[in-house]
């Protein structure tokens, strides 16, 4: 795995965050996948993706989990502020953690898969690629008798409901920022994902693709919004395989 620690970084409004960080073994500057977990954007840590961690740093690359705030108690924009102050820390300390910021990676799953969308779609940002794993990209739609998805979830999330706050809630899903898309995505969606809907990650591609923007869908038959074990060894294949593709094309413009 590499050496592990865990760092500070200064998330919106200043506020002192920790992440783990581990870095593999190989010489620098590495590339860097950065994991934001799930949990509704109220529950959830940095620990969640501890698993994955040893086949990252085996490819090469140096692996962040930070930790973002959490609804009720702090509600949008804090976590998407905290997402991008998190990459920008990445690039101002570039040198010093022997990464390559050219080479910056999002990644997440369900809420997470939600922000790593907002990292990449932020204006500015400065991610070179990112990948979402049933991801909301419509939280305008959360609100229908056909998502099952807990509107609480959302609610608590955005501090009111979308008749109360239409302007951040258009603000805060990924769908109506197409246009500030730079870099490459990659999203995975469970055909019978019980929570968030295969339909989010379809409308999403269908958008993206109505707008000439470079946007992968792999949808995966039989599986929910918790993917079995060989589901995700799937996940992890095709996301290595596309971070290696299109990295190296970041890298070359």
């Amino acid at each position: 795995m590499g050496h592990v620690q865990t760092l500070e970084y200064n998330g919106g409004n200043g506020k002192p965050l920790l992440f783990d960080w581990y870095t593999p073994e190989t010489p620098g500057p590495h590339p860097v996948v950065v994991f934001w977990h799930g949990g509704g954007w109220i529950s959830g840590d940095r620990s969640m993706y501890a698993d994955e961690v040893h086949h990252w740093t085996s490819q090469g690359y140096a692996v962040a989990t930070p930790e973002y705030r959490l609804a009720p108690l702090y509600t949008f924009p804090a976590a998407i502020d905290d997402v991008n102050a998190f990459f920008w820390h990445l690039a101002q300390n570039a040198e010093e953690m022997n990464i390559d910021p050219r080479r910056l990676v999002s990644f997440g799953n369900s809420a997470g898969g939600h922000l790593s969308l907002m990292a990449a779609l932020s204006p500015g940002s400065i991610v070179a690629a990112a990948v979402a794993i049933c991801p909301i990209t419509d939280i305008r739609e959360t609100d229908g008798n056909d998502f099952a998805i807990a509107m609480s979830f959302v609610e608590q999330f955005m501090g009111g409901l979308p008749h109360e706050k239409p302007d951040d809630y258009a603000a805060a899903s990924p769908v109506t920022l197409l246009d500030n898309l730079q870099c490459p995505l990659l999203l995975i969606h469970g055909k019978q994902d019980e929570i968030v809907p295969v339909e989010q990650s379809r409308a999403f591609f269908k958008a993206s693709i109505d707008d000439g923007r470079l946007v992968t869908l792999l949808e995966l038959e039989g599986e929910g919004h918790s993917f079995t074990f060989e589901a995700w060894l799937k996940i992890r294949q095709e996301a290595t395989s596309f971070l290696r593709r299109v990295l190296d094309h970041a890298v070359a413009r």
